[in-house]
């Protein structure tokens, strides 16, 4: 079995005594061990995939996916009774539908890379620099993904419809209907009222899965979509490097980040200039304004009755992973949001519950699509209109855009919950009728929205081109 080389650093940041970069401390990780890593712990095998070469990450997710599903189809096949005779036959049959799911886990998250490096740029760092250990990560967490969609297919496969199978054989054995189908006397009548009454009392003592087994199937549909959604997302909550300053302070040579270990110096460690942290004096000010943590109430009015107050109190150079809390929850909850608001009662989703789950899928990832372009489409119009200045500040936008973006999520939500509502008190009042039929709730949460986002941006993009 061949063994993974793991670096690990403490802190990108320098010793105090020396001066000198700490050593990364290096262990040997064998292929086996970091695979049952990335079965049980997904999220400590994908900051550990950073440190591993790609061919070699690639290598022991394809020998997981190809072990994986070769005892996944002779399974099938066993249950199917359709076993082959000998090892050869049984490769004859499983090696295209392996190789085609082999090639199309690698060549997937090639494609959503781009989509979710904006996400884990770190401040001050071109987003090219995130490509690498956003796929990483995604390579990291396939293992546990497969695992747990394997457990809700084989959940649905070995109670739900065996048990619905087992109901319609009973019910359609003592079915009448064939026989009484042109019959009017009275005894064939009497027969199939006597019918109609034990099947209606044979499906209220039937068991939940098979009273419920549209909702349990539909409920498993949303989950093969938005748990690999909602992994992903926490896989790539936590930056790069470590914890930086909460300062919003650089340097005014060269524009270099000054942390807060840094105050021990008297020079940038970059420049070498005489420059470093603010006085005591707009220290204490930074502390008495923009570094007082926000609270959620605060999140929810004051980007709109103030966005340059609250553009100001985001801690554009503090890199910890809290404000990535409400991404993280976003495509959850606008799925039961928009299902909420699109279901008369909980009934309804019963009979009609394959076009209730996907019409709410598909409004779920429209916004979750706008939530995951923003950064990307703001930080390519800073770099594109102020391309004269320095890489460092043009980079620093990618961060600036997304961490503004998901301290926005509670208000989205917010709006996305009063929208509905007020569409559905205009449709009560008959003057308000029209209004009420333009009044979309995916198109006024994403106006309303993206207004405020600007707006709250910009005072921190003009700050950048400022210095």
């Amino acid at each position: 079995m061949k063994s993974i080389q793991v670096q690990t650093q403490s802190s990108p940041t320098t010793s105090p005594a020396t001066g000198d970069a700490p050593s990364p401390r290096t262990y040997i990780l064998s292929t086996l061990r970091y695979l049952l890593l990335a079965i049980f712990r997904p999220f400590k095998a994908a900051h550990l995939a950073e440190r591993i070469s790609k061919p070699k990450l690639i290598l022991s997710i394809s020998l997981f996916t190809t072990t994986y599903f070769a005892l996944f189809f002779y399974i099938i096949l066993n249950i199917n009774k359709q076993t082959p005779r000998s090892l050869l036959g049984f490769l004859i049959i499983a090696f295209t539908p392996i190789l085609v799911i082999n090639l199309f886990i690698i060549v997937v998250p090639y494609l959503i890379t781009p989509l979710f490096a904006s996400r884990l740029t770190p401040p001050h760092t071109p987003i090219k620099h995130a490509l690498n250990p956003t796929l990483k990560r995604i390579y990291a967490i396939i293992p546990h993904t497969l695992i747990i969609l394997t457990l809700a297919l084989f959940f649905q496969a070995s109670f739900i419809q065996p048990a619905v199978y087992q109901y319609n054989q009973d019910q359609n054995q003592n079915n009448p209907t064939q026989y009484f189908k042109d019959s009017n006397s009275q005894e064939a009548q009497a027969h199939y009222a006597q019918w109609k009454k034990n099947d209606t009392l044979a499906w209220q003592n039937a068991s939940t899965l098979v009273r419920y087994n549209k909702i349990y199937n539909s409920l498993l549909i949303a989950l093969n979509f938005l748990y690999p959604t909602t992994i992903i997302i926490i896989a790539l909550r936590k930056p790069i490097r470590g914890q930086s300053s909460p300062y919003p302070y650089t340097c005014p040579k060269c524009n270099y980040p000054l942390f807060y270990h840094q105050t021990k110096f008297q020079a940038c460690p970059e420049c070498g200039s005489p420059s470093h942290l603010p006085s005591s004096s707009k220290i204490k000010y930074l502390d008495t304004s923009p570094l007082n943590p926000l609270t959620l109430l605060q999140l929810l009015y004051l980007p709109i009755l103030s966005p340059k107050s609250f553009a100001r109190r985001i801690q554009t150079n503090n890199t910890t992973p809290q404000h990535h809390n409400f991404f993280i929850l976003a495509p959850i909850l606008i799925f039961f949001i928009i299902l909420k608001d699109s279901l008369p009662n909980i009934f309804t989703l019963r009979l009609f519950w394959f076009r209730y789950i996907v019409e709410a899928l598909f409004n779920t990832y429209i916004l979750l699509s706008i939530l995951i372009f923003l950064p990307i489409i703001y930080s390519l119009y800073h770099r594109i209109r102020h391309k004269n200045h320095t890489t460092n500040h043009s980079c620093h936008a990618t961060f600036i855009a997304v961490k503004t973006l998901n301290l926005l999520i509670p208000l989205a939500l917010l709006l996305l919950i009063i929208t509905p509502i007020t569409q559905h008190l205009l449709m009560n009042q008959s003057i308000y009728f029209p209004l009420a039929k333009i009044f979309s709730p995916i198109m006024i949460n994403s106006l309303v929205f993206l207004i405020t986002y600007h707006r709250t941006l910009t005072p921190n993009l003009k700050k950048l081109q400022r210095t």
